[in-house]
């Protein structure tokens, strides 16, 4: 019984949410392209993706255990739109449709 405890405590989750500002996400388009952009991770790590064109944030709930919130800013990044503080890849920048950029 004292095994089963210690492994279950070994998959334990600890659920965070965060928000992201994306000032660039205007448009649906442009959400598609965040939305794609954070698919790449497990779904395991990232649990649960909401978008507001008004706000133009992404609230995410993810499990902190397995990825930080820095990855999740460094892939909208990567998708070339800015994250918070972190500015957009320009090279990324430079490859979406122009109304985008």
């Amino acid at each position: 019984m004292l095994l089963a405890a210690l492994a279950s405590g070994c998959f334990r989750q600890v659920v965070r949410t965060f928000e992201i500002r994306v000032p660039r996400m205007a448009t649906p388009q442009a959400e598609e392209i965040v939305r794609r952009a954070l698919q790449t991770f497990d779904t395991n790590i990232l649990l649960r993706v909401e978008t507001d064109l008004t706000t133009r944030t992404v609230r995410l709930t993810y499990n902190s255990e397995r990825a930080a919130r820095r990855n999740f800013e460094r892939a909208i990044v990567l998708a070339g739109f800015d994250a918070n503080d972190l500015p957009a890849d320009p090279e990324r920048r430079a490859q979406l449709p122009e109304d985008l950029r």
